[in-house]
């Protein structure tokens, strides 16, 4: 059996995805299906390692009436040890529209959560990172929760040797660098965001990576949508084109992608098969809608049809 991987949500949500045939503003909408995932950032990508045959611990907030997230979790042999906070848990909606394969996210911000409970997580993912070889911090962070929560929590955790991957946005992720996390997940637009500046080529998010790499950080691995992934090391940047799957929704993609690394790191592997499992972890996951974890088989299909472009620096 692997390691386990502790995985951190401070904001977790009930995705409610919908999917219609158009939507029209103003208009009485008829949905064609829809379905329930209970999600956010972290417990994306606990429920795909554990797709994939590893073992995750989920650690987050979840409000006292809340236990049906948990217990949907443990039934998916996943093992949790939330902070439980006054206020439910926040619902998002994921819209899905099928004649223009147009997917819209619909967030709320969260329950307000105050500075006990807070450093009551904080003190709960010490006690976990040193039984684990890797901590994931993802997703946003709720109300009540300072810009610096992921920076305190990485410094916190130094002394465990556990390798810390950050998937973030805004101050969060800014001041979560400062930490020197081992890997980084941005997409385009929050690296972009970061830089203050829009990165368009393969070159400017390379240029934009390696200050990141110098200050500390190993992986900047940069999901870019239907362009594919750039991942950016010390050395060398590893261009991935995106594979030939039919996108059914693209909630969780990125998610699945820090699982696919979450678990390679786990496992001792190497940057390159790394990039393979994040990436095919990715494209299985927009074959599926909601947030659902991805298909085991159709993930071992995919990893075969993963090309890596090495970019020597």
């Amino acid at each position: 059996m692997t390691a386990l991987i502790i995985t951190v949500t401070a904001n977790p949500a009930l995705d409610r995805t919908i999917v219609l045939k158009n939507f029209k503003i103003g208009k009485i909408n008829r949905v064609l299906r829809s379905r329930v995932d209970v999600g956010g950032k972290g417990i994306n990508v606990a429920k795909n390692i554990k797709a994939l045959g590893g073992d995750a611990v989920c650690l987050g907030f979840l409000g006292r009436s809340d236990d049906f997230a948990a217990k949907y979790l443990e039934d998916l042999g996943l093992y949790t040890d939330f902070t439980i906070i006054q206020n439910p848990i926040r619902v998002n909606i994921k819209l899905i529209e099928e004649d223009s394969s147009t997917f819209t996210d619909i967030n709320e911000p969260g329950p307000e959560v105050d500075s006990f409970e807070a450093r009551s997580l904080i003190e709960k993912i010490k006690f976990w990172a040193f039984r684990a070889r890797v901590v994931v911090l993802a997703g946003s962070l709720p109300p009540g929760v300072k810009d610096d929560f992921y920076n305190e929590i990485i410094l916190s955790t130094k002394s465990s040797g556990a390798k810390v991957i950050l998937d973030a946005e805004g101050e969060a992720l800014k001041l979560g660098i400062k930490a020197s996390p081992y890997l980084i997940k941005p997409n385009i637009h929050e690296l972009s965001g970061l830089m203050g500046k829009d990165l368009k080529t393969d070159e400017e998010i390379i240029s934009a990576a390696l200050p990141i790499i110098e200050n500390g950080v190993k992986i900047v691995a940069v999901s870019m949508g239907s362009r594919g992934s750039l991942t950016v090391t010390q050395d060398k940047a590893y261009f991935v084109p995106p594979l030939d799957v039919k996108v059914r929704s693209t909630a969780g993609a990125g998610d699945a992608m820090v699982a696919g690394f979450a678990l390679a790191l786990d496992k001792g592997l190497d940057t390159i098969q790394a990039v393979k499992m994040a990436s095919a972890a990715a494209s299985c996951a927009v074959t599926r809608e909601g947030t659902q974890p991805i298909d085991t088989e159709s993930f071992n299909n995919l990893i075969n049809q993963v090309s890596i472009i090495e970019i020597p620096f």
